[in-house]
C-alpha cells in the first residue's frame, strides 16, 4: 500500500482490499493503520470514516481506533495535546475528526474523508458506503479506502464483484 508513488509523489494506490477468516484482528490491523494514516499524514482537516451495513457494526472498528487512540494519547504527551477521544468522535486539533458510519446512520452525504474504512464487505447489498467515501474524497490528493472482510455467499455482491474485477 505504502512503497508504490506516481511520479509527482502521491500514493499510486487508492485501495486496500483483505479478505481474512473470522477472529484474525482484521478490524484491529485496519484500524491502526487507519488511525496511523489519519493522525500522521499531515493533511489539512483529515476525516477518516469507519463504515458498514449498520452503525452498530461500524461501531467496532470504531472502538478497536478509540483503544489505541487512548493507548496513544496516555503514552505520548504530544499526541495527547493534538487528539481529543471522546466517546462518538475522535477530534485532532485543525478540524478533523474520526466517525462511524452505517448505511442506517441519519446522514451519509458531505463528508470529505482522507481515509475510509469498510467493514464486512461482504455484507454490503450495494456499494452505497463505497460510493459516499470516494466520492467525498474528490478533493484530497491521497485518499484510501481500507476494505475488510471475511468470506461471503452472495456471488452478485458489491465485494465479489470487487474481487472478480480488482483482485484478480
Amino acid at each position: 500500500i505504502f512503497g508504490w508513488k506516481n511520479e509527482d509523489g502521491t500514493r499510486r494506490f487508492r485501495k486496500a482490499y483483505s479478505k481474512m477468516s473470522r477472529k484474525n484482528a482484521k478490524t484491529e490491523l485496519f484500524g491502526a493503520i487507519s488511525y496511523i494514516l489519519w493522525l500522521f499524514g499531515r493533511r489539512e482537516s483529515p476525516q477518516l470514516h469507519c463504515t458498514a451495513t449498520k452503525k452498530a457494526q461500524a461501531d467496532i472498528a470504531f472502538q478497536a481506533i478509540r483503544s489505541m487512540a487512548n493507548d496513544l494519547n496516555r503514552d505520548s504527551k504530544k499526541v495527547r495535546r493534538l487528539v481529543k477521544v471522546q466517546e462518538h468522535e475522535i477530534k485532532i486539533k485543525g478540524g478533523g475528526f474520526i466517525q462511524k458510519l452505517g448505511r442506517d446512520s441519519k446522514n451519509e452525504d458531505g463528508y470529505d474523508p482522507l481515509v475510509g474504512l469498510i467493514d464486512e464487505y461482504h455484507a454490503h447489498a450495494t456499494d452505497g458506503m463505497m460510493e459516499i467515501l470516494e466520492t467525498g474524497m474528490g478533493n484530497r490528493d491521497e485518499p484510501i479506502i481500507l476494505i475488510i472482510t471475511t468470506a461471503g455467499e452472495n456471488i452478485y455482491s458489491p465485494c465479489a464483484q470487487f474481487e472478480e474485477n480488482v483482485c484478480q
